[in-house]
């Protein structure tokens, strides 16, 4: 009930912010045993090195506050009424024709939610098999989570690997990286103006495209230039194909695990991919990484541009 859980919310506060209230260490001992191991090279300038430490009081206080963030999202959320869809197909009619009522706004007639749950709530998108929506929707999400992961994760690893220094290959992973919210922006205008599929479909192709020349730039302008639009390219296909398009694909009784399967597989491809990635590096060369991006990329344009349909403006049942 109500009160139960508030009571869990105000300890789920506390035990936050206790946890976040520690001493700080004394910064002299840190230092104190350090250790480095190198190969024997009498070349080696240890003054030229830099080191780096994050202080643990900041991660605590910033676990502390991601969990009071959340709590709050919580807290707020009381008030959101359930989907009216997903109270028809379970025959709860009343509950999904009070709310809808309770939403309406434009004066129209208000429509029996009883004579409104028909076969759409079972139809998948395009009148498709379950099994096609779930092929194309683990492929899309796969493909935009282990794409973008590999990008953007390694991005300054790689740069290292091809002899720009660290400082330098930092701020210019950053500057490429200014490219995911341009590339939400235009996903968010292209999604409902030309469709689901006419977004989706060329972003991979640009994707594709942009990976393989990034594979192959040798001055560090260029690699900002193509890493921006490669990155633009991506963040368009996360703002529409896991935001937008997986859900849709799938009819309202299965959507739900549908699409948790989907990022599922995702999740369970990222946590492959810092092995993955490593090894490439190490055996085959950074040009690897972006040819194996591109790959996935055009894999996947062609899956959803065959068998994938287009969403926008169709009942999603």
């Amino acid at each position: 009930n109500k009160k139960s859980m508030k009571k869990l919310v105000y300890i789920l506060l506390a035990v936050f912010a206790l946890t976040s209230c520690r001493e700080e260490p004394d910064l002299s001992e840190l230092s104190s045993d350090f250790l480095v191991f190198t190969n024997y090279d009498k070349s080696t300038e240890f003054s030229n090195m830099k080191n780096y430490y994050m202080p643990d009081s900041v991660l605590v206080i910033g676990l502390g506050a991601i969990g009071l963030v959340a709590a709050i999202i919580w807290w707020l959320r009381r008030d959101i009424p359930e989907s009216p869809r997903w109270l028809a197909v379970r025959g709860r009619y009343d509950e999904a024709d009070a709310i809808v009522k309770q939403l309406e706004a434009n004066g129209s007639e208000p429509i029996d939610a009883a004579a409104k749950a028909d076969t759409s709530d079972t139809r998948n998108a395009g009148g498709r098999s379950l099994g096609i929506c779930l092929l194309v929707a683990v492929v899309a999400v796969a493909a935009t989570n282990v794409c973008s992961y590999a990008f953007t994760s390694w991005v300054p690893t790689i740069l290292v690997k091809r002899g720009i220094n660290l400082s330098s290959s930092l701020l210019t992973s950053t500057v490429m990286m200014l490219g995911a919210p341009v590339g939400c922006l235009i996903g968010s205008l292209l999604i409902d103006r030309i469709g689901r599929k006419r977004t989706i479909v060329p972003a991979f192709l640009f994707t594709g495209v942009f990976g393989l020349m990034y594979a192959f730039q040798t001055s560090t302008v260029s690699a900002i230039i193509v890493g921006f639009l490669l990155m633009m390219c991506l963040y368009v296909l996360m703002a529409s194909v896991v935001a937008v398009y997986a859900p849709e694909l799938f009819a309202t009784k299965v959507r739900f695990r549908c699409v948790g399967f989907a990022n599922a597989v995702a999740k369970l491809l990222n946590v492959l991919m810092p092995m993955v990635v490593g090894w490439m590096l190490t055996s085959l060369g950074a040009t690897s990484i972006f040819v194996a991006i591109s790959a996935i990329a055009i894999a996947s344009m062609l899956i959803v541009g065959f068998f994938g349909a287009e969403t926008a403006q169709k009942s999603v049942g």
